[in-house]
């Protein structure tokens, strides 16, 4: 399983055939505190992979986005730790659009951890929007 995982992670990150289906999604399960974020984080970092940065004016060398789904809010917010769930949807948005969009990873992380009905249910309907 965990050669799979990482076999799945490197064909879409380096492709040798470019016109190879990228697969849909992964998901990686477990309790918390047992290195799921890291385990990525330290794969992106080791794949010399570009995260996608909200603030940067220019974001076409990133490959990934990590949205922290407990930090989402339903409304704009002027909390420093905060971020309205449509303002998410468009760096995805603008991520995909970018020169490596097609194959960037993006990755939900503590997705059971979101706020409001409304913030699961619009990611889940931008999600499914995207397959």
């Amino acid at each position: 399983l965990k050669r799979r995982f990482f076999e799945t992670i490197l064909s879409q990150t380096r492709p040798t055939d470019t016109s190879r289906p990228i697969p849909n999604s992964q998901i990686l399960y477990g309790t918390t505190s047992t290195g799921k974020t890291f385990l990525l984080r330290m794969l992106f970092k080791m794949l010399n992979l570009q995260e996608y940065n909200r603030a940067r004016a220019s974001n076409e060398e990133a490959d990934y986005i990590f949205i922290n789904v407990a930090r989402l809010t339903d409304t704009v917010t002027n909390e420093p730790d905060k971020i309205a769930v449509d303002e998410v949807i468009k760096d995805i948005l603008d991520l995909l659009a970018q020169p490596k969009g097609t194959r960037a990873h993006i990755v939900f992380d503590d997705f059971h951890k979101a706020t409001t009905k409304l913030v699961r249910e619009k990611l889940a309907q931008f999600i499914q929007g995207l397959f």
